[in-house]
């Protein structure tokens, strides 16, 4: 096998390894479309495919240069295999990003029904209640426990109810 020949199979190689990669992260990103639940795992695998593109343009090229001479070598494949990782690279970066603005939309609007629903709590105007003190006598403290007990638990429960 002639150097040119050893180069061009060592960059494709290489170059292979870049294309998987791209593979995978654009797999996800095909599934995170619809299910969200992988769009922490999309995030992960986006923060690579910058680096992805850079070392794969870097030995596409080499193959280029390399395959440019060589006599009989045709660009038309190569071409193919540029294009088709130019798609998938930009899909992986438009549903991250797609992705990325409805999860703000979803967590705007959640902290959103958070927010009225403390202002729900803040706008509760409990009425005043008189509790018979306690006499600190131990023989009437199970009567004044139970009736401390239903004072403040329907109070409590009467909140839970205005709030849900």
């Amino acid at each position: 096998m002639s150097m040119a020949k050893e180069k061009l199979q060592k960059y494709r190689n290489i170059r292979q390894t870049q294309i998987q990669s791209l593979n995978d992260a654009y797999n996800v990103a095909i599934r995170a479309e619809a299910d969200k639940t992988l769009f922490s795992l999309l995030e992960v695998l986006h923060q690579d495919v910058e680096s992805l593109k850079t070392q794969f343009f870097t030995y596409h090229n080499e193959i280029i240069g390399v395959a440019n001479t060589m006599e009989g070598v045709t660009f038309e494949e190569e071409d193919e295999i540029r294009k088709d990782f130019n798609f998938k690279f930009y899909k992986v970066k438009a549903v991250y990003h797609q992705l990325s603005i409805e999860l703000t939309k979803a967590n705007n609007a959640e902290t959103q029904k958070v927010s009225e629903d403390e202002n729900k709590v803040s706008n509760i105007q409990l009425r005043h209640i008189e509790l018979k003190q306690f006499s600190w006598d131990i023989t009437q403290f199970p009567s004044w426990i139970d009736m401390f007990d239903a004072v403040v638990h329907n109070i409590f429960s009467a909140i839970q109810n205005s709030i849900i």
